[in-house]
């Protein structure tokens, strides 16, 4: 554990086979060697520039070789990377850029408009550095913006001595979904990131000759521990794409010799309801990591069309990976798999009992390696002793273990949503929504999408003897969240239900939907249906 930092991994794969590509993106390859250099490079360069071990950067890129050296950089140094959510604006980008404390930003020129209006309301952010890519970039960048190229620039002595950094010290501050409240910064140490990518290596078995492919964004824990890390680890290599489309999926995956990839649920359906072709099978790939985890005929299905194994795992920002489903009996369906070392796991009631075998409760994780799960989340002490009762985290994840030691989850605890991958937090787009002088209430719950997962369900109230729109709420959303937490389904209603002691109560709210979806007003149908 006490080795396990960013820069000591890299630079010992580096030693190990310099000439080994690390990185495939757009035809383009970056061996190990050069990938030390780089991170080296901007370590250096960043200190140059002012930042200083410990500081938080924020990064506002979309995925590219450079938003991977400057993490690595950030790492490098031993400055602290807040990697933000690029559909993040209005007053969640200012929330995350505020509570961080992020003394730097490193963002994509064209991401930089949603980041100037709040430049003046943050003080603390001292230096703002732009990286000018593929998309226009926006007018101005804000007083004294440093370009990029100064990151990346060729350093003089790359030789000159950093400061040490350790197991212990943060890397990431990353954001996980607000549930009750505002989204939390976890944070995660060198130790727990790259334990995390040599655990994910020795349990699904990667090798020095396998190629990683994501297109999940690089802000998030999946591509940076269960692509990235892990790749790191196994000595493998990375072959990194922008986004997911459909239509370009497999033309990536068989230029790249990837041999290996990962997909949310949503992703995995959309692949398999893609027109079978006669090059279903044409390609290198022998794994596939799906969360969560396919139905077992959906599965088979999988498999029979691709050839491909699949896997799947169960996870969190704060735990990584305590469960694997690798080679799982096809009796046991959609299990996330069993219990790795060093993790345990408790299925509890809601006063932290342990509940029999085949009972529904909340999972409870905890580790008894050190330094393997997050060390809180930051600047939020009552939050990190809820999260954290008893010497368990609370993982807010419901599902029940079998007698064989097989785990299966069934729901959230938390009043989060999962739409495409991403986690909201019905809490902010409530706030955002509640926002608007028509309306006097608003309750946001999940849907199920024809695709799996969720899609976003706003209950609205409106003001006495005001009213508003639906295409105009969903207007008023557009600009004030990003998309993919803008609601699909809208439906207007005279009173929230509630508990006596005003909690209101959404399980009834699901009810009504599921049981009178003719009601709702669905932005992809352009529907208006009656109200109630």
């Amino acid at each position: 554990m006490k080795d396990r930092t960013l820069g000591a991994v890299l630079r010992h794969q580096s030693a190990r086979q310099p000439d080994k590509p690390f990185l495939l993106f757009e035809g383009g390859s970056t061996s190990y060697a050069e990938a030390d250099r780089l991170a080296t490079g901007v370590a250096l360069n960043l200190r140059r520039l002012g930042v200083r071990k410990g500081d938080h950067v924020a990064v506002f890129m979309e995925n590219h070789p450079h938003m991977l050296w400057t993490l690595f950089g950030l790492g490098t140094l031993g400055a602290v990377a807040v990697p933000l959510n690029t559909a993040a604006k209005g007053d969640q980008l200012l929330y995350f850029l505020r509570q961080s404390r992020s003394s730097a930003i490193v963002a994509d020129a064209h991401l930089m408009a949603n980041v100037v209006p709040h430049l003046p309301s943050l003080p603390d952010l001292r230096r703002v550095i732009v990286r000018v890519g593929d998309a226009p970039a926006a007018d101005g960048n804000g007083p004294d913006a440093i370009d990029f190229s100064e990151l990346i620039r060729p350093v003089a002595d790359a030789g000159e001595a950093l400061e040490p950094v350790a197991f212990s010290d943060v890397q990431l501050i990353m954001y996980t979904s607000g549930t009750t409240g505002p989204s939390k910064g976890v944070l995660c140490t060198h130790g727990m990131e790259q334990t995390g990518g040599l655990f994910m290596t020795e349990a699904m078995g990667y090798r020095d000759s396998d190629v990683l492919y994501t297109c999940l964004p690089l802000f998030h824990a999946n591509a940076l521990r269960v692509t990235v890390n892990a790749a790191l680890w196994a000595g493998g290599t990375v072959a990194l794409a922008r986004r997911f489309s459909a239509r370009q999926f497999w033309d990536d995956i068989r230029s790249s010799g990837a041999t290996q990839f990962n997909a949310l649920g949503a992703m995995a359906n959309i692949i398999l309801r893609q027109p079978p072709s006669l090059d279903d099978r044409n390609h290198k790939v022998r794994l596939c990591n799906v969360v969560p985890a396919f139905p077992a005929e959906i599965a088979a299905q999988f498999t029979q069309r691709f050839g491909i194994a699949i896997t799947s795992l169960y996870g969190s920002t704060e735990a990584c990976c305590p469960l694997f489903a690798v080679d799982v009996p096809p009796e046991k369906g959609p299990s996330c798999g069993r219990l790795v070392h060093p993790f345990e796991i408790r299925v509890a009631d809601d006063d932290d009992f342990e509940l029999p075998h085949g009972e529904v409760g909340e999972w409870l994780i905890r580790c008894s390696e050190p330094w393997y799960i997050f060390q809180g989340y930051y600047d939020m002490p009552g939050e990190t002793l809820g999260a954290l009762r008893n010497g368990w985290f609370h993982t807010g994840d419901r599902g029940y273990r079998d007698e064989d030691g097989f785990f299966y989850f069934v729901d959230r605890k938390k009043e989060s949503i999962r739409r495409r991958g991403e986690n909201i937090s019905s809490y902010e787009v409530e706030l955002a929504i509640s926002q608007h002088p028509a309306v006097l209430e608003v309750a946001v719950v999940p849907y199920p999408s024809e695709l799996g997962e969720d899609e976003v369900l706003a209950f609205v109230v409106n003001r006495e003897g005001m009213t508003v729109g639906e295409q105009e709420l969903i207007a008023y959303c557009e600009e004030r969240m990003a998309k993919f937490m803008v609601p699909r389904y809208v439906s207007f209603i005279a009173e929230l239900p509630k508990t006596p002691s005003e909690k209101i109560e959404k399980y009834k709210l699901r009810r009504r939907a599921e049981a009178e979806p003719g009601r709702l007003w669905d932005r992809l149908a352009g529907s208006t249906p009656g109200r109630k």
